[in-house]
């Protein structure tokens, strides 16, 4: 920042309406505040609140966030941001899921904040009582909102409330940054939304070894997931077919299943509890192009618990399908991967070559591939995802072209891409395999060979 803090209000929330302001009480005066800037990679921790508890309160913590209002020398104009104040914060238990109750007061100041700094960042010229105006009135609309948590939640003690109102302000946080937490599988196409970051999958399914990947989170006593299955031996097959097949679990109650036409993207969808009926679990089965997608939400089997099913209803709402072949055409742009392949000696898989012979070629469903495409200018990408091994047991990837022409790259990441340029493939329709070869261990004799294998058209 480029100066002194010009304003500063503040919002004192949590577990209290009314401070009896006793300052010999509530503010160390041997001690000097720390104010902590809101970071959601540093979330708060009970070191944060070193306050005198107020004598008499029936609440167990208080937290002090305040709106701070600067110039920017370099943006031109004010700015807000928001801080916590560790001598006016304290508590009297070092409970986590109060401490949560109270990090989320402090999201709910940072995202008055965004709303302000949105708003300031659409004026041409703000004097400094212009933005003060501005942010008084996003102050009392703050005042009112953490009044609102405390009282729907009360005081955090309505966990399912407590929950829906963390996910209304991590939804309300993701509209004012930059990528609104959706996800996108870029090799299946399929995109959801996720209010927190999400982790990354990639395995077999148990019953078939099928290749699976995708996003899961866990938040609001909640568990959401969204994957796509590579289901190659799927064609023909209906999604109820293939809901029947794999909503059917032995831990688990079925309830209901049915299949939803919708107009857009039918889907198929079951309903069950666990085994102790305490989780209620919600899966979709969609299919898109050629591909199976799963959608799952589990939640706390409440008769009340409105909350989950909104929440529920909001991600399977999200879940939707796209072309991706933008994305992999301009990371081949930026990693140049036109040259990142050599072209092999060898004339067949099982000849020597480089120093290596394979012997056992394996047609596997353990690749999760995105078809085969071309761009404009006729070249061909492959890419795919190993989701059987692990990178470190890979000892290359191979791309086979009728057989003949062998082209092999080392790993390069999780997801590997391929570009072959259209001076080095057939005028007419060829079969191509791709896949990745083993190291070799001490139980095998030779190289293994897992790919795909199919014919690419030419149209002429």
């Amino acid at each position: 920042m480029a100066h002194l803090v010009k304003t500063k209000i503040s919002i004192i929330s949590g577990s209290i309406l009314v401070v009896v302001l006793i300052s010999a009480l509530q503010v160390n005066f041997w001690a000097t505040p720390t104010i902590k800037r809101w970071d959601d990679k540093y979330p708060l921790t009970w070191i944060d609140f070193q306050g005198i508890p107020v004598p008499f309160s029936q609440w167990g913590a208080t937290i002090s966030s305040s709106v701070y209002l600067d110039y920017d020398s370099t943006l031109n104009r004010y700015v807000a941001y928001v801080g916590q104040n560790n001598m006016r914060s304290w508590t009297r238990f070092d409970d986590e899921y109060m401490l949560k109750h109270e990090q989320y007061h402090f999201n709910i100041t940072e995202l008055h904040a965004r709303k302000l700094n949105r708003h300031l960042s659409k004026q041409k010229v703000l004097s400094l009582e212009q933005a003060e105006e501005k942010l008084k009135d996003i102050v009392r609309e703050l005042d009112h909102n953490q009044y609102l948590y405390d009282i729907f939640t009360d005081h955090g003690l309505k966990r399912a409330k407590q929950n829906y109102w963390e996910f209304k302000i991590d939804s309300s946080l993701q509209e004012y940054s930059q990528n609104k937490g959706l996800v996108t599988d870029h090799l299946s196409g399929l995109s959801a939304r996720f209010y927190k970051e999400p982790d990354f999958f990639s395995t077999q399914t148990d019953t078939r070894g099928i290749a699976l990947r995708g996003y899961e989170m866990t938040g609001y006593e909640m568990l959401f997931v969204a994957s796509s299955y590579k289901y190659i031996d799927g064609q023909g097959s209906s999604i109820s077919d293939f809901c029947m097949t794999y909503s059917k679990t032995d831990t688990a109650n079925q309830l209901t299943v049915s299949y939803i036409p919708a107009e857009n993207q039918p889907y198929c969808e079951a309903t069950k509890l666990n085994k102790d009926q305490s989780i209620r679990i919600w899966e979709r089965f969609y299919q898109y192009g050629g591909d199976f997608y799963y959608a799952s939400v589990e939640a706390p089997n409440e008769s009340t618990g409105r909350e989950y099913n909104i929440i529920k209803d909001r991600f399977f709402n999200s879940i939707s399908f796209s072309e991706t072949k933008e994305y992999w055409i301009s990371k081949a742009d930026s990693a140049n991967q036109l040259l990142s392949f050599t072209k092999s000696a060898t004339t067949k898989a099982e000849d020597e070559g480089e120093g290596y012979s394979v012997c056992v070629s394996i047609d596997a469903d353990n690749i999760f591939f995105k078809p085969p495409f071309f761009d404009e200018k006729g070249d061909l990408y492959i890419a795919y995802d190993i989701v059987a091994d692990s990178e470190d047991s890979v000892l290359y990837n191979i791309a086979l072209i009728n057989r003949a022409n062998i082209f092999d790259w080392k790993v390069n990441a999780k997801e590997q891409l391929l570009v072959l340029p259209d001076s080095l493939l057939p005028k007419e329709s060829f079969g191509l395999e791709f896949g990745y070869v083993l190291k070799k261990d001490s139980l095998k004799e030779c190289f293994y060979l897992y790919k795909q294998s199919g014919t690419v058209n030419i149209n002429k």
